[in-house]
């Protein structure tokens, strides 16, 4: 005769230990959101960082050889060596006439980034050219022709431009903004949020008066950044478009303010 087996009734979670679970996994989500929220937080504070130690390097450049990097047109003479991978005075100097000219038409706008390093005003020596080209006409590489800001993707350049009428009159500019293929790194790269919260720290919190402007990128851009309308919404414009919470922003500051 077979012995009988007592089936026990299978133990399952109480509402205690439900309880406990769950609490654990809402703890675990607020450290992940937390954590992330701090290293944006961070991020935006290296931008201001960054943007700082590029104007002392400007201003210290000029202090130094009594011209703009970029423009200056002797670089060759005190660097001739490395003042270019393919050393000579026309790949490497500036012509010497106080500005830097526009973005894409003139190479001063690399060798800015080439001279400061030369000059050991920044810690990295950039190429001076763009993609390789010493004429001007083409993509700037972020991390090779132009340095990287701490938003993945994004980087620098410099002009001597008005910003779409905005600058008057005419000045040196720094300009910040996502990578884009075949031209300078122009494209949005904070949500309206963060350039504010930039703006809030650096300037007067306002879009388009100050040292520091924002308006909405022509490349990459969800939504709009600022209120005005026009061209990357510059006209007009009174304030960021806090309640878009989407990528649509690129900045540009006063370099020599």
């Amino acid at each position: 005769m077979y012995g009988y087996k007592e089936q026990r009734p299978e133990k399952g979670f109480t509402l205690i230990e439900l309880s406990i679970v769950i609490v654990i996994i809402g703890l675990i989500v607020a450290a992940v959101v937390g954590g992330q929220s701090l290293v944006k937080q961070a991020k935006l504070r290296n931008i201001v960082s960054d943007v700082n130690k590029y104007k002392v390097a400007v201003n210290t450049f000029k202090l130094e050889y009594n011209h703009f990097p970029g423009d200056f047109p002797r670089a060759f003479d005190y660097w001739p060596s490395n003042c270019a991978p393919s050393p000579s005075a026309a790949n490497c100097n500036g012509n010497g006439n106080g500005n830097l000219g526009p973005t894409n038409t003139n190479p001063e706008t690399v060798r800015f980034w080439r001279h400061l390093g030369l000059a050991n005003m920044i810690p990295n020596l950039y190429s001076g050219t763009k993609n390789g080209s010493y004429t001007s006409v083409g993509e700037s590489i972020i991390g090779v022709d132009v340095p990287a800001f701490p938003i993945e993707g994004s980087g620098a350049y410099v002009t001597y431009d008005s910003h779409w009428g905005i600058v008057v009159p005419l000045q040196h500019l720094l300009a910040i903004g996502k990578g884009v293929a075949g031209t300078v790194p122009h494209g949005s790269y904070l949500t309206p949020k963060d350039a504010k919260s930039i703006d809030d720290k650096m300037d007067d919190g306002h879009p388009i008066e100050g040292s520091m402007f924002s308006s909405t990128g022509t490349v990459g851009s969800t939504g709009q950044c600022i209120n005005g309308t026009g061209g990357e919404n510059l006209t007009n414009a009174t304030d960021y478009v806090l309640a878009n919470s989407n990528i649509a922003c690129r900045t540009v500051f006063l370099l020599e303010k």
